[in-house]
C-alpha cells in the first residue's frame, strides 16, 4: 500500500488511488458513499410526486437513478478517467425536468425527450477523437486553481438549499422544529468528533456512523417515520422513454445550458484531486471523464433519470477517510447498479430522515466549500484578480436573490441562466480570467499523465 503525497502542507491520502483495500472495507466505504448521496434519495420521489405518478413509477425512478449513478461511477473509476470519483444526480437537470414538464402543452415525456436530444449533442461535444474532445480541449481554461476554486464555491452555494432549510424542515413535517434540529445537531456532533479522531476506522466510518446515530435518535422520538408499505415491484427493468417522448428546440437549448456546467464543475473537482495526489491531469484523461458523464446523461434521459456530476459530498468523504482508492468507488458503482435493480431496497434508502441527511450535508458541503476557497487564495492576488473573482462570485450569488415574481417575467432560457450560479458566475470567471488576468501558459498544466 502506498500513500499519495501532495506538496508539503497539502492534504494527502493514506490509501493511494491505485491501491486496493479489503472486500469488507470496500463494502463499508461503498455503503457510506451511497448513504450521503442526499439528492439521489430525494430527487426521484420529488419528481414522481410533482407529476402525480403512482408508487410503482416512483420506485422505477429510484431504480433508474441508482443505475445511472452506478454506471457513471464505474466508467469514471476504472474505465475512462480512472480517479476515485462517485457520480450523483445533477440538480439543474432535476429542476429543468420539473419546470419544463409543467409548462402549458408540455409533459414529462416532452421534458425527457428534449433532455435526450440535448444529451446526444453534449455527447458529440465530449466524444474523444484521438484522445481529445472539444470539451476536453477547452478544459485548460478551467484548470487554473483560482478558476476551479470559484466554480467549486459557486457549486456549493448552489446546493446550499439542500442543507439548513431541509435540516429544520417545514412546519407541516413531523419533527419540526425541535426534533429535526436536535437530532441533526447530534449527528453533526458525532460526525465532527469522529472526523477529528486519529483512529483510522472511526474516521473512515464517520459519515455512516453519524447517519445511523442521528437516525436512531430521530426514530426514537418519532417511530411513525419508520412506516413503509412496500408498495413497489420486486425488480426494476429499464424502459426506453417510459413517460412518453417529445422534443422542443427551446427545451433542448435549456437542457444544454444545464449540462455544460457539469463538465465545468467536474473538471474543477478533478483538478482538486490532482492537487491532492500531486500529479497533473492530461487533456485526454479529462476528455474521457467528461465523456463518461455525457454517456450517463444519454442513458438517464432515455430511461428516466437525471444527468450526473462529480458528487461533492463524496469528495469530502475522500478527505475525511483519506482513502483515495478508485477500486472503492468502483465497488460503489457496482453496488449502486445492484441496488437499482431492487425497487424495495431503493425505497428503503428513502427512510433515512431528511433532517439527518441535510445536517450531515451541511458539514460535508462546507468542507468542500472551504477547499474551493483555499484554491482561490492559493495564488497571489493583484487588483485585476480581486476584481474578476469578486465580480464573478457576486454575479453568481446575486442571481439567487432575484425574486421569483421577477424570474417569472423573464424568458425561460434567461430564467435558467440567472438562477444557476455555476452557469452565470462560472461563465464570468472563465471568460474574464482569460481576458484580464492572462494566466501564464495554462496548457502546460495539463500536459502530464499518470
Amino acid at each position: 500500500m502506498s500513500t499519495e503525497r501532495a506538496p508539503a502542507g497539502e492534504f494527502a491520502f493514506d490509501v493511494g488511488i491505485d491501491d486496493k483495500v479489503s472486500v469488507a472495507q470496500s463494502f463499508f466505504l461503498s455503503v457510506q458513499n451511497i448513504s450521503v448521496m442526499a439528492t439521489m434519495m430525494i430527487f426521484p420521489g420529488i419528481l414522481g410526486r410533482a407529476f402525480h405518478l403512482e408508487i410503482a413509477q416512483i420506485a422505477y425512478l429510484y431504480g433508474i437513478c441508482f443505475m445511472t449513478c452506478g454506471l457513471a461511477t464505474i466508467f469514471q473509476s476504472v474505465l475512462l478517467l480512472r480517479l476515485p470519483v462517485v457520480q450523483g444526480p445533477w440538480a439543474p437537470t432535476f429542476s429543468a425536468l420539473i419546470v419544463l414538464g409543467h409548462l402549458p402543452g408540455s409533459s414529462l415525456g416532452t421534458a425527457f425527450g428534449s433532455f435526450f436530444a440535448a444529451s446526444l449533442i453534449w455527447s458529440l461535444f465530449a466524444l474523444p477523437v484521438r484522445g481529445v474532445s472539444l470539451i476536453g480541449a477547452l478544459s485548460r481554461y478551467f484548470l487554473d486553481p483560482m478558476v476551479s476554486g470559484v466554480i467549486i464555491v459557486l457549486a456549493m452555494v448552489q446546493i446550499a438549499g439542500a442543507t439548513v432549510p431541509h435540516w429544520i424542515g417545514e412546519p407541516s413535517s413531523p419533527g419540526f422544529p425541535v426534533l429535526n434540529i436536535l437530532a441533526g445537531a447530534f449527528a453533526v456532533i458525532v460526525l465532527m468528533t469522529l472526523m477529528m479522531r486519529k483512529h483510522v476506522v472511526a474516521r473512515r466510518g464517520a459519515v455512516l456512523i453519524s447517519l445511523v446515530a442521528g437516525s436512531i435518535v430521530y426514530f426514537a422520538f418519532n417511530p411513525a417515520a419508520l412506516h413503509y408499505d412496500g408498495a413497489a415491484p420486486l425488480l426494476v427493468v429499464p424502459q426506453p422513454f417510459a413517460f412518453g417522448f417529445g422534443v422542443r428546440p427551446v427545451f433542448v437549448l435549456i437542457f444544454l445550458l444545464t449540462l455544460i456546467p457539469t463538465g465545468v464543475q467536474s473538471i474543477a473537482m478533478y483538478e482538486l484531486i490532482a492537487t491532492w495526489i500531486g500529479k497533473p491531469l492530461s487533456v485526454g484523461r479529462i476528455s474521457q471523464g467528461v465523456f463518461a458523464m455525457a454517456f450517463a446523461s444519454v442513458f438517464a434521459a432515455m430511461f428516466g433519470s437525471f444527468s450526473t456530476v462529480f458528487y461533492a459530498t463524496n469528495l469530502s468523504l475522500l478527505q475525511s477517510t483519506r482513502v483515495g482508492s478508485r477500486y472503492v468507488t468502483f465497488a460503489t458503482g457496482l453496488l449502486l447498479v445492484a441496488l437499482g435493480c431492487f425497487a424495495k431496497i431503493d425505497l428503503m434508502f428513502a427512510l433515512i430522515p431528511g433532517p439527518i441527511i441535510s445536517a450531515i450535508s451541511t458539514v460535508l458541503f462546507g468542507s468542500v466549500f472551504s477547499h474551493g476557497a483555499r484554491l482561490i487564495f492559493s495564488n497571489q492576488f493583484d487588483e485585476r484578480r480581486v476584481m474578476v473573482v469578486g465580480f464573478s462570485l457576486f454575479l453568481g450569488f446575486g442571481g439567487l436573490f432575484v425574486p421569483q415574481e421577477v424570474l417569472r417575467h423573464l424568458p425561460t432560457l434567461l430564467q435558467t441562466i440567472v438562477s444557476q450560479p455555476v452557469i452565470l458566475g462560472g461563465a464570468a470567471i472563465v471568460v474574464l480570467y482569460q481576458l484580464l488576468c492572462r494566466p501564464a501558459a495554462p496548457a502546460a498544466q495539463v500536459q502530464g499523465s499518470f
